[in-house]
């Protein structure tokens, strides 16, 4: 049970990294226009709802597994329970970071319109 937990940590980091380090090397500055920053924020929503969903989804699986293998209901309802909080936490953060991300970028692009000159 915990070399599954460990597996699916790995790979839950390696999905999260993977899309941030193909989004930097993809540009180096950044798109500031709000089409652009919008389509960031959508994917990292997106992103946050179904890592959510795979988490609770994988939750599940390991409980029947775990039910098939006889191990106590209690243990079970308690593992489950932990990694839908995390799941749960991780999604919150996913949210707040992506919240944060846009609105850095339209704070960005709003004080770069706000420099050019008036003609």
């Amino acid at each position: 049970m915990k070399t599954i937990a460990i597996v699916s940590l790995a790979l839950f980091a390696m999905l999260f990294a993977a899309p941030l380090s193909h989004a930097a090397a993809q540009s180096d500055a950044p798109k500031l226009d709000v089409k652009s920053i919008m389509a960031t924020y959508k994917f990292a929503m997106a992103k946050a709802q179904s890592d959510f969903k795979a988490a609770v989804d994988k939750s599940q699986a390991d409980a029947k597994i775990a039910i098939s293998k006889g191990i106590p209901t209690a243990k079970i309802n308690a593992d489950s329970k932990a990694a839908i909080d995390k799941a749960r936490a991780d999604y919150i953060d996913a949210t707040k970071k992506a919240k944060a991300d846009s609105k850095a970028s339209l704070d960005q692009l709003k004080a770069a319109v706000d420099k050019k000159p008036s003609k």
